[in-house]
């Protein structure tokens, strides 16, 4: 593997607080290698079970923050439009007010008188 003095001691920390690797140094070559533990880890697949524990939990962490931020803005344009329908209607119901009285009048305007004996 080809990584950094850096990133080799973090990966080191981890497997050798869980027992699972230790450093050799042979003939002036060193390195590390898996010990009991750590071939067992391999084999059930520890840390890939682990990287999609964490990978599963952030997917689930953010659909938490999202699902409700898109129930809202849902919520929010229903009720827009619903406004919207309300107002158009209310102004039909006005302007047909408003043709109702024109016609009384004109009505009005336009009745004949009534004979009186």
């Amino acid at each position: 593997m080809k990584i950094s003095d850096r990133e080799l001691m973090l990966l080191y920390s981890k497997l050798h607080q869980d027992s699972e690797a230790d450093f050799y140094s042979v003939s002036g070559n060193e390195g590390l290698y898996a010990t009991d533990k750590g071939v067992t880890s391999f084999s059930e697949k520890k840390y890939v079970l682990e990287n999609e524990k964490i990978f599963f939990d952030r997917l689930k962490n953010w659909t938490q923050i999202i699902i409700p931020v898109l129930s809202l803005s849902a919520t929010i344009l229903v009720i827009t439009l619903a406004e919207i329908r309300i107002n158009k209607k209310q102004e039909d119901v006005n302007e047909l007010n408003k043709r109702v009285k024109e016609l009384e009048i004109r009505l009005k305007l336009h009745k004949p008188a009534i004979n009186k004996k």
